[in-house]
């Protein structure tokens, strides 16, 4: 393997769990853009919760819950959502991810499907009950929620593709 192949990896490590969470906050503060048309803007997946529930239901290394804590609140803070919301909901995430089978057969990728659409919709409901009690404000349709989880779906295809893709096994004990 190359030098210049080799930097593009991460390790199935905490640090690149790490490394991946950061990038998934990045990616979400540029969730919505201002040349495609409105409607689409409903079909942005949440890319926190996807990272977190690869590195829990994909990877043989088990994962810290301090990385999707830390990554929750840097999503409540740019999202301007009540504190630790985001945070509980990556938490539970991740944990319900770690105890999914991992996918080294196909027909339990379609049982992770199952499990990260429920996961999907219970954060959706959790982020809008959470939105309606914490302000008075008028929010959009419930519909815009089945059009998230149906963007996290979507995305979810891209997230494996890229991260399966992207890691590479090594034999460290750099982990948190």
């Amino acid at each position: 393997m190359s030098l210049g192949h080799r930097i593009l990896k991460l390790p199935r490590n905490n640090i690149g769990f790490i490394i991946t969470a950061a990038l998934s906050v990045f990616f979400s503060a540029f969730d919505s853009f201002a040349f495609l048309p409105e409607f689409v803007s409903y079909f942005s997946p949440n890319i926190a919760l996807l990272v977190c529930f690869y590195w829990a239901s994909n990877t043989n290394t088990p994962v810290s819950l301090l990385v999707p804590f830390g990554t929750g609140f840097f999503l409540d803070a740019l999202f301007a959502y009540p504190f630790g919301l985001n945070s509980l909901i990556l938490c539970l995430i991740t944990y319900l991810g770690m105890k999914i089978p991992k996918r080294e057969n196909k027909p339990v990728l379609k049982f992770q499907l199952a499990g990260l659409g429920m996961a999907s919709i219970f954060a959706e409901l959790l982020l809008y009950l959470s939105l309606i009690w914490a302000e008075d404000a008028s929010l959009p349709s419930p519909l815009v929620l089945v059009y998230s989880v149906i963007g996290t779906l979507i995305t979810w295809v891209v997230v494996i593709f890229l991260l399966d893709r992207w890691l590479v096994s090594e034999d460290t004990e750099v982990s948190f």
